[in-house]
């Protein structure tokens, strides 16, 4: 589709434990026509979580899904977890 217009997603959301205070959320979905992952953004909550904090990701969460379609952002993946992968790679490498 031109612009990505009509395409379907599902958000899915995937928590992993990095610390004993801290936490990622990843932002994912799974595009309904294709049955492939993308990971939109990755979100970093820490205690004590500072008021607003959580309102300011799902903003971010929203005008990132109105920007651009996620799989276009990141890529499009067979399964959740090469999705999550790959963001992180990407991460660790643009942050060298």
């Amino acid at each position: 589709m031109v612009g990505g217009l009509k395409k379907t997603f599902r958000s899915i959301d995937v928590w992993r434990r990095v610390s004993a205070s801290s936490v990622y959320r990843y932002r994912c979905f799974k595009n309904i026509e294709t049955c492939e992952y993308c990971v939109q953004s990755r979100d970093v909550y820490s205690n004590p979580i500072q008021k607003g904090h959580m309102e300011m990701l799902e903003r971010n969460f929203v005008d990132l899904m109105v920007e651009e379609d996620p799989d276009v952002r990141s890529g499009s993946f067979g399964s959740l977890e090469a999705a999550i992968e790959a963001f992180d790679s990407h991460l660790s490498a643009s942050h060298r």
